[in-house]
């Protein structure tokens, strides 16, 4: 090897070092002022709790996402990994190893997603490492108890369910007709609908995540174009939420989308500085999801939303479908 090669990678890795470290002392003290027990975390693996009020644990099997999501939460909070992948090739995913020991440190725990940051059907990163191919297929060859759940805006899901025990339940993210806008290089709307179909037809549970709505670029007749759609393919859960970002972000991301924001949402959190989406206008999106899927059979929930009192007892997950002794309430 080279001295300049070497001279590289010990830039790179040290460049790297330096930023998971930063993310992981970020995301602990985030978690410790939320009273949030944080489990197994190792190397590039992140086992953790919800934010929701649920049982569950999540990992990501990447730390990077080409999707390019304006409202990225990730890239928001500093998880820049996309930055070292174009630069130097570096692509940072799990550790196969510490896997292992995370599993044996949650036998408690039966309920996994995969996963709370990046997209791991990833269609750039996981065509080409199979990544989660590999943790998936190393999950259900531990435990038989295991229930699971993940949750994409890639296409590339279809060609896995087949393979995966009916004790998973996908999530597909359609926060918009226009994803064009809103993830200009994930799988298309209607790529995401024909995924739809496909797991539907293989005999699987399936959930849509409706997040984050963005009300400029999600209007009510667009809502109700993908309620149709959904209805009408099978969906058996619904997750909402609107847009929340911190005061910082605003401007970024409005630019962005190419719309105000700051004229529809107020401040939230003083000490954490987040802004939500009006409650008037929130309610008004969900009162009209509600009814829409009224005798339907259909669960409706919500995340982060603590707008009405039946919502805080709900349960943004899915586990309920294939989880008789979980329940599920929503609003009414």
């Amino acid at each position: 090897m080279s001295e300049k090669k070497e001279k590289r990678d010990e830039f790179v890795n040290n460049i790297f070092n330096i930023g998971l470290n930063f993310f992981i002392k970020d995301l602990k003290e985030n978690y410790k002022r939320r009273n949030i027990k944080m489990v197994g975390l190792g190397n590039f693996t992140i086992i953790d709790m919800c934010k929701c009020k649920t049982k569950r644990r999540t990992f990501q099997p990447y730390l990077i996402c080409s999707h390019n999501c304006p409202f990225c939460y990730s890239m928001l909070s500093g998880m820049r990994w996309n930055v070292l992948y174009k630069k130097y090739n570096v692509i940072p995913f799990i550790d196969f190893e510490q896997l292992d020991k995370d599993f044996l440190a949650l036998k408690q725990f039966t309920e996994i997603e995969a996963s709370s940051s990046c997209d791991p059907f990833d269609r750039t990163y996981e065509k080409e490492y199979r990544i989660t191919d590999k943790a998936l297929k190393k999950i259900f060859n531990q435990r038989d108890d295991i229930l699971f759940t993940w949750v994409t805006k890639s296409a590339l899901i279809q060609d896995y369910v087949k393979k995966l025990p009916k004790r998973s339940i996908p999530q597909i993210t359609l926060e918009s007709l226009n994803t064009h806008i809103t993830s200009p290089n994930a799988s298309t709307y209607n790529e995401r609908l024909k995924a739809i179909t496909k797991i539907v037809d293989y005999g699987f549970k399936v959930a849509v995540r409706i997040d984050p709505i963005i009300p400029q670029i999600l209007p009510i007749t667009d809502l109700e174009q993908i309620l149709n759609d959904i209805i009408e393919l099978g969906v058996n859960h619904i997750t909402c939420s609107f847009i929340k970002l911190k005061e910082i972000h605003i401007q970024r991301v409005q630019d962005k989308l190419g719309v105000n924001l700051s004229e529809m949402m107020y401040l939230k959190n003083k000490k954490t500085k987040e802004y939500y989406v009006q409650e008037q206008i929130r309610l008004e999106y969900y009162k009209f999801i509600k009814n829409k899927i009224k005798g339907k059979k259909i669960t409706f929930a919500l995340c982060r939303e603590n707008i009405v009192p039946d919502s805080r007892n709900a349960s943004c997950d899915p586990f309920h479908l294939i989880n008789p002794i979980k329940k599920i309430t929503d609003f009414g």
